[in-house]
């Protein structure tokens, strides 16, 4: 990570956003689609200052908020739900998220396409969820900014939930794993 400072007189980003959503029922699914777009004046980033020294030990260095001019981000998500049997349901949802800068250089920390597929089956309280996360190749970095091309990846997760009733409320016991091939 980074040491960062403040600029007292930088300029307020102003923002312009648009954003279309869209939602479609059927008895036993549901369909949600949401596109959005914002155009950023006076974006602000941490531009790194190679003549200062880190304040912190291990710090990569220092960086200075400053406006680096007008931004764009765009991006889409879709998520579909339904149940395939009435004690076993399916959810997918996978989203797209691009920016840049108006010279054209890339956003940095913009994720990849990535999504998430769960199933999730319900029996006399306990419910059991496998889960299959992924995210496509990073190649749209700004390495000016420390971004690193990352490969594709596939996590799969696992886990149990029991809910029992106590007195008046619910108390939840989960137990999962988390990228369970790795």
């Amino acid at each position: 990570g980074y040491d960062y400072i403040g600029a007292p007189n930088i300029l307020q980003e102003n923002a312009l956003k648009a954003d279309l959503g869209y939602q479609f029922s059927l008895p036993l699914w549901h369909l949600d689609f949401n596109a959005f777009g914002y155009r950023i004046a006076n974006y602000i980033l941490g531009v790194t200052e190679p003549d200062f020294d880190a304040m912190t030990f291990g710090a990569n260095g220092v960086r200075v908020f400053q406006n680096v001019g007008n931004a764009h981000i765009y991006g889409a998500d879709v998520t579909v739900s339904g149940e395939l049997k009435s004690w076993l349901n399916l959810m997918g949802k996978i989203g797209y998220t691009r920016g840049f800068l108006a010279s054209g250089d890339n956003l940095p920390l913009i994720p990849p396409v990535n999504g998430l597929l769960s199933l999730k089956a319900m029996h006399k309280g306990w419910q059991g969820m496998l889960e299959a996360e992924f995210a496509a190749a990073q190649n749209a970095i700004n390495s000016n900014f420390g971004d690193q091309k990352t490969p594709a990846f596939l996590v799969t997760n696992f886990r149990v939930l029991k809910t029992l009733p106590v007195h008046k409320t619910l108390l939840s016991f989960e137990l999962g794993v988390d990228n369970i091939f790795d």
